[in-house]
């Protein structure tokens, strides 16, 4: 899915180092990116746990907004799709657990895989339909080469 007002992961890092590197009080701000636990654990050789998930969701997240509506996914607040309720409780869950880097196929043989977990689910949505089994892929050997060289 694209998003107008976004852009990819890499350009964006990229971009922060460069603000970091003009204005020294950047400096102090803590950098958070997909992947900054593993070039974190190289460079304080700290151990890198990988994962067949990430998202939250997939595991037991479960938000609940002021009205008493249940939802998997902080990206789905507010959207029908995203609600779990009495007819799709069970179809809802089980898609969102069953969502691991093993069950998606572009996701199997990408060397990123331990790295991401599949994805965001919640960004993968296309035509109100979530699609648990579709990874939502980043630009991983981009954001490490720009992390590490910072």
């Amino acid at each position: 899915m694209e998003y107008k007002n976004v852009i990819p992961d890499y350009i964006a890092l990229k971009k922060i180092y460069d603000l970091q590197k003009q204005h020294m009080l950047l400096k102090k701000i803590d950098i958070a990116y997909v992947g900054k636990e593993l070039v974190d654990g190289i460079f304080s050789n700290e151990t890198y746990y990988p994962t067949t998930r990430k998202c939250s969701s997939s595991k037991n997240q479960y938000i609940f907004d002021l009205y008493k509506n249940v939802f998997k996914c902080w990206w789905g607040i507010g959207n029908d799709v995203y609600k779990i309720n009495k007819e799709n409780e069970e179809l809802v869950d089980s898609l969102w657990k069953k969502r691991q880097t093993l069950n998606i196929n572009q996701c199997r043989l990408c060397n990123y895989r331990y790295l991401c977990g599949g994805g965001c689910v919640g960004r993968n949505m296309h035509n109100n339909t979530i699609s648990c089994q579709k990874g939502e892929c980043h630009n991983f050997k981009e954001i490490l080469e720009i992390a590490i060289k910072e």
